[in-house]
This record gives C-alpha cells, structure tokens and sequence, in this order.
C-alpha cells in the first residue's frame, strides 16, 4: 500500500483534533502510524477514537489512494459513526465520498451484500429491512388469517413464531420446538406467508445477515471486489459485535496477503452487548498483532488500580485523570453497607458524599459536572434490582415501544411521562407512518417514508408544509399537557387532508384510527427516567450500566443487584457473591478458567466502575458484605456504614 505517517502528518492531526498544547504520547503515535493488520486494545478512557480520527484525518489527506481504493470505517451504532463525521466531517469531506465508506456493520451489509443479493435473486430491491414493520406485517398477517388460535393452542406465542422464523428460503422448514404437529397445514401457510414477506421485500435486520452469507457462499469473488475496493478496514468497539458480525467481517476482510488493512479496535473487557442485557459476546478473539492503549485520561489512579482486576485481559490500566490543577485525584472509592431496612437510604448516602467532597475541596472545577446510579438488573422478582433502592425508577427503554395497535395507543402509551419535545414529536410521527404505511404509501424509489423523507416530501407544497408544522407543533404542546384525548380527536380530523397530498383515503388505516379500546393502553403510576433527579441540590441519572456504557462522569453509585441469569445451581446471584475474590485482591485475568457467569458478572462491573472521573461508590447489603467482603483492603476502599 505504501503509504507512510510521519511526525509531521500527527503533528498536523493533533493541531486539529486536540486543545492547544496537547500532543499524542508514544503509545499512541504507534497505533496511528500502524498500517498493517492489527487489533488495539484500549482501556476506557484511553482517547482510542480520537487516536482513529488522526489516523483517518491522515489517510483522507494522501488520497486518492493507490489503484483507487478506498477507506471502510464501521462501528455498531449510528451514535458512534455521528461522532466521526462530526468530528471530522467537515474537515475531511473526501473521506466521506466514493469510494470510501463509513456507516454501521448493518448498512453496511444492507448496502453491499444483502441489497445486491436480494436484487439479484428475486428481481427488484427489498422494500425494508426493519424489525418494526416486519412486525407489522406480521400482525396483519395473523389478524386477516385467523391464525393466532392454532399456535396458542401448542401455547406458542403467534408473533414470536413469526419473528422468530431465519430461513429465507421457501423451501427450508425449520423445526419449531414445542409443536405436536409441524407438518400441519397452519405450520406449513406460516412459513409460506414467511417466504411471502421475504419475496415482498419486508426484511428483518437479521435476514439481511444471511442473505450476506448466502451471497458469499455463492459468489466468494465479492469479499476479493470489496478488499480491493476497502483498502484501508478499520472496525471501531468491535467488542460490541455479534458473533455473526465478527465471522462476516472475518470472511470478507481477513487476508494474510497484504492486499489490504483490516485493524480492529475496542476493548475486550467491555463486551457487554449481545442485543439484550443478559449476557455479552466472546466473539472477538485476538490475532497475532495486537497493539495496547493503556493509559485512561478519564479515570484516577485510585479508580484505575479497582477496575482492571475485573479485566478478562491481562492489560493494566494507568490511571492519569487528575485535578485541574494537576494534582492527584486522592478519592479513593467507597463501600456503601446498608441492611435490608435501610436500602432506601443508601441514594441519599451517596448524594451526602458528594456533598462532603465538594465542600472540602475533592471536587471541584469540574467540566460538566454529572453523578449517575448504575446497576445490572432494572428489577427482578427475586432479590434487589434499581428499583429496590429507589421505587419509583422505570427504565426509559421498559416505557418506549415503538409500535403500537392503535392511534390511540401511540398517544396514550408513549412518551407519557417526558415532556421533551422532541420525544412528543418523534411519538406522533411514528403514528402517522405507520398510518402511511398501512395505506402502502411510499416515495418514488417504491421505499416507505421515514421522519427525514416525510418531511422533505411535505416541503415540497409550502402551504401544506405550514399547516402540518402548525398542527404538529400544536400537537405535542398538548400532548405535554396531557390533553391527549384532544389531540386525538385532532388528527383523526386532519387524516383526511394528510393523506389526500397522496391520493388517499383512510381505508385500509381505519381500524387503527379508530380503534378507541383502552387494551393497549397501560396505566402506569407516576415513575421517574434515567433523566435527571434531583435531591439537595445534587442532580443524578438513574440507568443500567448497558444504558450508561460509553459515558463519563464525576461520580457514579454501583449498585449491588440479584442476576441469577445463567448461574444454574450456583447460590451466586450478585456481584459481591460472583467476584468477591476479585474484589478482595484477585486478578480475573490470572483465573482464565473461571465460569462464563463470573465472567459476564466481572465484564459489567468493569464496564460500570470505569464510568467515574473522581468518585466511585459501590453499594453491597450488609449480610452480603460480613460473608463475603469483609476482608476488603480498606486502604484502597472507604467503608461507610448506613
């Protein structure tokens, strides 16, 4: 590939990417001058993506590349990949140009692999590929089949059957466990309707994964078109990939030859994500380069010296977060006991040390300052969840779901109790699709409408523009004032002249227009977000540490909660039971034997005591903690007592 990054072309980089004065240390300049295959393992906090930014600022600088190649860039999420282009977007537009790309693992699949396939094998491109309207589909389906008795009858949930169902070939029957009967007629017209879905273009996001494979496994010369293409491959938190992903990017990118660079990045001590909360993904093994940064801007030395002996890796972390001043962050993390009558004590407790450290100096000149309570389990109903230690607290994502029955469901069950705009609108926007998609309106490359293309379609007649403006901003300030039942008179009122800009009626939406049962309608108590909550003064989050992973703050309360997830007949059901010996003085990383649920446990505790800058508190009832942690090196812990 030739191409070579000198002293110059950081010291450029770093004159755009870092405040002035600062520079990148040598671990550091390593990884950005390294072009050859490799995976960087880096610790939280280590500036990994800044470092990758560097890089990309560099190779966007000698393009065009040698034979026209170009740049991948993948992440898992769109929150990830937004973070690079408005990091550097604007600096490097070419990067973001043929015949470059960067985009999630899943649009890249869709727009590579599954895309082309599908267009080959049934003659027109898919109309969506989204779990959402899958779903939809689905329901419709079972609604004008009848078909919901029979599968209830073997006490199998209908949808789940549909949902649940991979092959994408009208052939291939797969066996549904539970079933007395698969080859009766009802299993055999739910496979073909199935079949029918996929031949109609209504994709779930895991269909276009296997439709990726089945076109390599067809046509394995595509994976040499994309290396040649992708000259430079680089996969930012690949820990968060799934097994599957990891396998496909394996098979199209992973080549001994030197025809391209594929470097991995992330950290494996952080691969919580498996697309639930319940486990997390080995799938990331290491090769045989493999480059380490592990230097943590964010955490302390105090903090640090807890964290990595959670770490599956043998990786120390240096701590190098200091005051602004430039001293040492001398907190060391505290130990919360609380006996079982005094668990809704232990919030205030940590809102109390906050208050101390600031008083007396601990903390202070902080950059946006934030505090946040962390846990495994929201609530479970066998032992301690969040919801222990503060009643009132509902997961955001528990309350949000995104595809309702009804109108009146969308507004009734949505955002009930945010008064964030932009969560009002985004709820009855998503009605409204929804209703354009039942009536089968789309634009004109035959796709259904998303947010950005209704709105940009509406544009084009000012006047209706307006007045939806007008009405949708009205809208969602009732909608805040809980004036839901006049909103929804409302829009079924203004229905006929929307859906008239494209020549149509309510028709075939009707039932779920007018649909004014209150069965989907759920009514919920008041309850608190992982939006802020303030007490004394002291504002704090309430979340899941799989919610908060990625973030950073001042403080954070760990919370001790009952998972007994994949502990079979273990008695093992908390954190402080799983990995007392690693919170007594043990490295994970010394005991590669050690269970899968011990070490899933280690994974998210590192995950969240690797959130906070200055302060780490850790909550353990105090039954637990005289069996089990009592032998705590108290000259790394304070241990506070409620």
């Amino acid at each position: 590939m030739q191409i070579e990054i000198s002293n110059d072309d950081i010291e450029m980089a770093e004159r755009i990417l870092l405040p002035c004065g600062c520079h990148f240390d040598e671990e550091r300049r390593i990884f950005i001058k390294d072009l050859s295959t490799l995976d960087l393992q880096a610790v939280p906090g280590s500036g990994k993506t800044t470092a990758l930014l560097a890089k990309l600022r560099i190779l966007a600088s000698k393009m065009p590349l040698q034979e026209g190649g170009g740049v991948l860039v993948i992440s898992h999420t769109n929150a990830a990949i937004d973070e690079i282009k408005e990091k550097i977007g604007s600096i490097v537009p070419n990067l973001f140009q043929y015949p470059n790309y960067v985009g999630t693992i899943q649009s890249f699949v869709d727009q590579f692999l599954a895309i082309p396939y599908y267009s080959q094998k049934f003659g027109h491109s898919p109309n969506r590929i989204d779990d959402e309207i899958y779903e939809e589909r689905c329901c419709r389906y079972l609604k004008q089949n009848n078909k919901g008795s029979y599968w209830l009858s073997n006490k199998r949930d209908p949808l789940s059957i549909l949902k649940s169902i991979g092959s994408i070939d009208e052939n291939e029957l797969i066996e549904i466990p539970g079933l007395k009967n698969p080859a009766s007629s009802a299993y055999i017209s739910i496979h073909k309707f199935r079949f029918t879905l996929v031949k109609d273009g209504f994709l779930k996001y895991e269909d276009a994964f296997k439709l990726a494979e089945a076109y390599l496994n067809e046509c394995p010369q595509i994976s040499n078109m994309l290396k040649k293409r992708f000259r430079f491959v680089f996969v930012d938190e690949m820990q968060d990939m799934s097994e599957q992903q990891c396998q496909l990017l394996e098979k199209i990118f992973f080549d001994t030859s030197g025809l391209n660079s594929f470097q991995r990045i992330g950290d494996r001590n952080q691969s919580i994500y498996s697309g639930t909360d319940e486990g997390s993904s080995d799938s990331w093994v290491n090769r045989g380069n493999v480059l380490n940064l592990n230097g943590s801007q964010r955490l302390s030395m105090n903090i640090a010296n807890i964290v990595q002996h959670f770490s599956i890796t043998d990786q120390p972390i240096e701590g190098r977060m200091k005051k602004s001043n430039g001293d040492e962050i001398e907190i060391k993390p505290y130990l919360i006991t609380y006996s079982e009558d005094k668990i809704n004590q232990v919030i205030s407790k940590f809102i109390n040390i906050i208050k101390e450290l600031k008083g007396n100096g601990s903390i202070e000149n902080v950059k946006k300052e934030r505090y946040a309570v962390i846990g495994w389990r929201k609530f479970t109903e066998k032992g301690a969840g969040i919801d222990s230690f503060y009643p009132a607290f509902k997961n955001k994502s528990i309350q949000k779901r995104k595809n309702y029955n009804s109108l009146k469901a969308y507004l009734f069950n949505g955002e009930k109790s945010s008064n964030n705009v932009d969560d009002l609108r985004s709820n009855i926007l998503n009605a409204l699709l929804k209703i354009l998609r039942i009536e089968d309106v789309k634009d004109s490359n035959n796709l259904f409408l998303t947010k950005k293309s209704l709105v940009e379609y509406l544009k084009r007649d000012e006047a209706a523009y307006n007045t939806f403006k007008s009405y949708l901003y009205k809208w969602c300030k009732n909608c805040a004032n809980e004036l839901y039942g006049e909103v929804l008179l409302e829009i079924r009122s203004y229905l006929p002249v929307f859906l008239q800009i494209w020549g149509k009626t309510v028709s075939l939406s009707r039932t779920f227009v007018d649909d004014d049962s209150m069965d989907d309608v759920v009514t919920q108590e008041p309850s608190v977000t992982n939006d802020d909550i303030c007490i004394d003064g002291i504002s704090f989050s309430i979340q899941t540490v799989h919610s908060i992973k990625g973030q950073t703050c001042t403080g954070v309360l760990y919370l001790d909660t009952y998972n007994g997830n994949g502990c079979g007949a273990s008695p093992l059901k908390y954190e402080s039971e799983k990995l007392s010996k690693y919170f007594l003085g043990q490295k994970l990383c010394d005991n590669q034997n050690e269970k899968k649920f011990i070490k899933e446990a280690a994974k998210v505790v590192y995950v969240g005591f690797s959130r906070p800058t200055h302060l780490l508190c850790y909550a353990v009832q105090k039954e637990r903690f005289d069996q089990y942690l009592s032998c705590i090196d108290k000259t790394k812990w304070n241990i506070v007592n409620i």
